[in-house]
């Protein structure tokens, strides 16, 4: 864990475990997660198009993998992983929209330029993805 008091105010976590088994003869089993968390307490990014502002808050990440790794010759292995690979962002919204009065017509300031009013909100944009790792390793 750590954690910044000034600028951005950020917070990451990071947590990372693997097994390496053993199973029969030459061939084990591997297995592994890691995750790893970063929250941006004043945001990131401001992205604006007039009409939606975006302030990314949060990004998270998980990977799972699983998979045999067969000796082929003495300190040399052959592996196939599996995974599955998630990313997350959360995200403060403000949705703009033309300012109305009583009758539901669209206001101006004094220079005609139409007032708009913002409703905050929150959203997410989150990616699953299949991996395959293979790899030969040869330790000398």
């Amino acid at each position: 864990h750590s954690e910044e008091d000034a600028f951005m105010k950020r917070k990451s976590d990071r947590l990372m475990a693997g097994v390496s088994a053993e199973i029969w003869g030459p061939i084990s089993f591997l297995g592994g997660y890691q995750m790893y968390q970063k929250q941006f307490g004043e945001g990131l990014w401001r992205i604006s198009n007039g009409a939606l502002d975006l302030n990314l808050v949060k990004a998270e990440e998980t990977m799972l993998l699983a998979g045999p790794r067969v000796k082929i010759a003495p300190n040399s292995y052959v592996s196939v992983q599996y995974g599955l690979l998630t990313d997350k962002l959360t995200f403060n919204t403000v949705e703009y929209s033309p300012a109305l009065d009583e009758s539901g017509n669209v206001m101006y300031d004094e220079f005609g330029n139409e007032l708009r009013v913002g409703k905050p909100g929150k959203g997410s944009l989150a990616i699953d993805k299949n991996v395959i790792i293979a790899d030969v390793t040869v330790n000398f």
